[in-house]
């Protein structure tokens, strides 16, 4: 074998080295990369005050992503606020009529998807009928040219349900995203929904079914024991408090199940001040998010 041939062969193991290596620490530093999060804007001081304040406030006490809870007429406001103070919108709830010819959103949709194109936010849908049954199947036939369109805009759609809502539980809002069959489509997590309506041991089999669609969680401090005959006032409480381990929570979430996904915080009903709330919020975050996304 000839010298430049032994030093061509010696090139390509060094530059195939180099691409391992590279290609090892991507995947380890994207594994190991927070996850987007931020509060969800549902306390009646944060629904009250104005937007510009709030929007500063959460500049100053250090989000970066929000949960705009708000009405279709604020909206404008809202989504102005937050881009002037560099606060990205991570995901908006709206509300959505199912009937047997369509489905009537609080927003207007078009116009949404717009305003949030090209950012990845996740519109979380809470479904409800105008006065008779729509099954899942034609609430899926309805939902699935918004994913196209959702799709086509850079967003992300995903049914959030709601205790007392017409999909309440966990189980019926992945089988419609199982049918709208598309990569755009999902459902949310919400822990103090799943909690006021199952057993903590159906927790993890919740999760394990619904990871392949989850689009995005929601957290908050909570009681432990007999949940589903709790109030929500101990159901939703501030992220450093309750007996319900969040940290484990987590851990099984994002180390065991992968899920890379935003984690955002349930605020309603809360009175602490939201500067306090706030600034509590950050620090309970930085105490149980688990090792491996440090």
């Amino acid at each position: 074998m000839s010298p430049r041939r032994k030093i061509t062969d010696r090139q390509a193991l060094v530059t195939f080295l180099f691409a391992f290596v590279a290609f090892v620490l991507f995947n380890t530093l994207s594994l190991a990369a927070e996850p987007e999060f931020g509060v969800l804007t549902t306390t009646q001081e944060m629904r009250q005050m104005p937007v510009t304040e709030l929007a500063k406030l959460l500049r100053e006490t250090g989000y970066r992503h929000v949960g705009a809870i708000c009405s279709a007429q604020q909206w404008p406001q809202w989504l102005e606020a937050f881009r002037t103070q560099e606060i990205r919108v991570g995901n908006v709830y709206v509300k959505t009529v199912v009937t047997t010819e369509g489905c009537n959103f609080e927003y207007p949709m078009e116009d949404l998807l717009k305003d949030l194109a090209g950012s990845n936010a996740v519109i979380m849908l809470h479904i409800h009928e105008a006065q008779s049954r729509v099954e899942n199947a034609e609430i899926a036939k309805h939902l699935r040219p918004w994913a196209e369109k959702a799709e086509a805009a850079g967003v992300q759609l995903a049914i959030y349900p709601h205790v007392g809502f017409r999909v309440a539980k966990d189980e019926e809002a992945l089988a419609i995203a199982r049918a709208v069959n598309h990569p755009r489509f999902g459902v949310c997590f919400n822990l103090c929904h799943f909690l006021k309506q199952h057993d903590v041991s159906e927790l993890r089999p919740t999760l394990e079914k619904a990871r392949s669609h989850l689009k995005l969680v929601t957290i908050n401090g909570s009681a432990v024991g007999d949940t589903q005959n709790m109030n929500w006032d101990k159901l939703i409480q501030p992220l450093d408090q309750g007996e319900f381990d969040l940290h484990g929570f987590l851990t099984t979430l994002y180390c065991e199940l992968g899920y890379r996904g935003p984690c955002y915080v349930q605020c309603y009903g809360l009175n602490v001040p939201a500067g306090e709330l706030l600034q509590r919020t950050q620090a309970a975050w930085r105490r149980i998010i688990p090792a491996c996304l440090k």
